[in-house]
């Protein structure tokens, strides 16, 4: 749908990118994981954030475990019908491309990080890869280590 011009950087740097004032990025563990975090709610937001896993996503190499940590804790981040939709297109993506993983998906413990956890819930039922979901940064941050080291 919409496509933002972004430049992720090189999966080796470990810097915290911004991509816009309210969608920030870092590759992790040398490029095996990334993580992005969403801090607004407008249609912009939503489409760097999107965009920004979609080009991820089109990026990841073939044969390799995808690893993603998605930080949509902040309160004002909830689920509009325009964000269902552009998670529909990154589902897509991810099917199109056949990634299998995992993606810790950290919200806020409020009733508005619950309903995201409903609608993202219906996401991960279309896509491959599996959601696992945190209230706690630390937990979400130890249980992707895990993952990570695992693989």
């Amino acid at each position: 749908m919409a496509k933002t011009k972004l430049e992720l950087p090189p999966r080796t740097s470990t810097d915290v990118i911004n991509l816009s004032d309210t969608v920030e990025f870092q590759w992790l563990f040398d490029g095996a994981a990334f993580m992005i975090m969403l801090k607004g709610n407008t249609r912009e937001d939503i489409d760097v954030y999107i965009d920004a896993n979609i080009e991820v996503i089109q990026s990841w190499p073939d044969n390799t475990k995808f690893f993603s940590f998605q930080n949509i804790s902040y309160n004002n981040v909830g689920m509009t019908p325009y964000f269902k939709k552009r998670l529909d297109e990154a589902a897509d993506t991810m099917l199109e491309k056949k990634l299998v993983g995992h993606s810790m998906v950290l919200i806020s413990d409020t009733l508005l990080g619950r309903s995201l956890k409903i609608v993202v819930g219906w996401f991960s039922r279309k896509a491959p890869v599996q959601q696992h979901w945190f209230t706690d940064y630390d937990q979400a941050l130890e249980t992707l280590t895990n993952l990570v080291n695992e693989d």
